[in-house]
């Protein structure tokens, strides 16, 4: 799959303005649970929980996470997850080549195929349904998403909110800050067809024989202008070197 290698972040600060700003609370459930507030800025997106907050700067491409627990954070610019997503892309091509080694021995190429992103990265598939329903006040459509055969995700979304930048084009280059995404560039082009901001989202996937399920959901959503401080890493936080650099090397 052809890599994006996030330089397509670098064009969307050129993108028409939207409307304005949004501040959405969600309530998880799976794994550690809990809520997480997402910001949809218009210079930048961050995704905050009780552990870790993810800063994505559209225009830079540079993403920040900051880790509460260890008080520490880490920035990795558009270089960096590049480097990154090559040495990913280089080992995925050994998977691929394990994977056509695999035909015969069927409970090899399971075990393969079960790894999130070590599988067959072009069966995405979007399906838009004619169920709806209320999230947080938002009228929602419901789409099911086919990632493969180990991922499936479900995500009802709202045309009634309009964040300040497109938000397919910034999430598809947030998601493309993780190295084990870079092979889904193709998949993008089928998930532009869900039509709206998310505002629920249910993955189920498949890894060693286990299934586990996470949600999201709004519970609240705000209108307004966000403060700067909002995408800025806490104040008295030690910067350390950002693991993707570590991953590069490690891969090569």
């Amino acid at each position: 799959m052809t890599i994006l290698r996030l330089l397509a972040a670098a064009a969307l600060a050129a993108l028409p303005a939207g409307a304005g700003e949004l501040t959405i609370t969600q309530k998880q459930t799976g794994g550690q649970g809990g809520t997480s507030t997402a910001y949809y800025g218009a210079s930048a997106f961050k995704h905050a929980d009780a552990q870790t907050e993810s800063i994505f700067e559209y225009a830079s491409g540079k993403l920040t996470v900051v880790e509460h627990g260890k008080k520490q954070y880490w920035e990795a610019t558009a270089a960096d997850m590049k480097a990154a997503s090559d040495a990913m892309a280089a080992k995925m091509a050994e998977v691929e080549k394990q994977l056509e080694q695999a035909k015969g021995n069927p409970m090899l190429e399971k075990m393969l195929k079960s790894v999130p992103g070590m599988g067959p990265a072009g069966a995405v598939k979007v399906t838009k349904t004619a169920e709806t329903r209320k999230i947080a006040g938002y009228d929602c459509t419901k789409y099911v998403i086919a990632m493969g055969e180990a991922l499936t995700l479900e995500t009802w979304a709202t045309t009634a909110l309009k964040p300040p930048v497109p938000m397919f084009q910034a999430r598809q280059a947030f998601a493309m800050a993780n190295p084990m995404m870079q092979r889904y560039t193709k998949a993008f082009e089928e998930l532009s067809k869900i039509e709206g901001l998310s505002l629920a989202e249910t993955t189920s996937f498949e890894m060693m024989g286990r299934r586990s399920t996470f949600t999201n959901e709004a519970v609240e959503v705000k209108e307004g202008a966000i403060p700067a401080s909002v995408f800025a890493a806490p104040a008295g936080y030690k910067r350390v070197e950002s693991p993707l650099k570590k991953l590069a090397k490690e891969l090569k």
